[in-house]
């Protein structure tokens, strides 16, 4: 059921079956460009150096790239040396279900939108959470944020769906990619509401969201009702 159980066995059969991935292609390819990107302006880590071979890239930047690394202990080391990435707790039970989801040793970015860098000695993915849960407290310490649920059912299990989808039909994989669930979050001000945003168009930090949302209008939950419209949405 599990994303990243799916993941782990559909990358070791592709290292079996297919050929790896040029650098001139993967190079040019949106995804794995969003990523690198990040990983120089906010760390000046090449993450081409860490990478022996290409497996798969996905079809956007939540499924991110899998990779066979060169070393994947070292790989560990540059995320470690930055401060910025929380290795995944298992003994945390949010933490426990968020990893169940990983490949090998799950390394988290801490903020809103964070790196998850999931790695193992045969294979790494990398992609990126766009509802990040650990958190850096004042005191120096790191926590698990409340979007956490959302970051479970909206990205993890949510991916499940498409992922199931896309394997019967490509087309209606393609259209639901682009969907995302509304659940109550630190977004919403934790309104209890349920719904869908789908994007229209978008850019490497930026969306434009065709909205449905059903629910209550506060959270005394005294009147409900129906929302649809347009947004435009940044993402830091």
């Amino acid at each position: 059921m599990f994303q990243g159980v799916k993941r782990k066995a559909c990358a070791l059969r592709a290292r079996k079956t297919v050929m790896a991935i040029p650098l001139m292609t993967y190079g040019l390819n949106k995804v794995y460009i969003a990523i690198s990107d990040r990983f120089k302006t906010q760390y000046h880590i090449n993450i081409a150096d860490h990478i022996e071979s290409m497996s798969s890239i996905g079809e956007r930047t939540g499924e991110g790239i899998t990779f066979v690394p060169v070393d994947a202990q070292l790989l560990i080391r540059t995320l470690c040396s930055t401060h910025a990435f929380e290795h995944d707790n298992r003994r945390d039970p949010t933490l426990q279900l968020a990893a169940a989801a990983t490949m090998g040793e799950g390394y988290r970015e801490i903020g809103a939108t964070s790196l998850h860098c999931e790695i193992s000695k045969v294979l790494c993915n990398i992609h990126i959470d766009y509802f990040g849960f650990v958190w850096l407290g004042p005191d120096g310490q790191t926590y698990v944020g409340p979007d956490a649920i959302r970051h479970i059912v909206g990205e993890l299990l949510w991916a499940d769906v498409v992922n199931w989808v896309r394997g019967k039909n490509s087309f209606l994989g393609k259209v639901l990619e682009r969907a995302t669930p509304v659940l109550p979050s630190i977004e919403n001000k934790f309104i209890p509401q349920i719904g869908v945003n789908y994007d229209l168009l978008k850019g490497g930090s930026w969306s434009l969201d065709l909205e449905y949302h059903y629910g209550c209008t506060d959270n005394t939950c005294k009147r409900t009702e129906h929302f649809g419209g347009v947004s435009f949405t940044v993402r830091r």
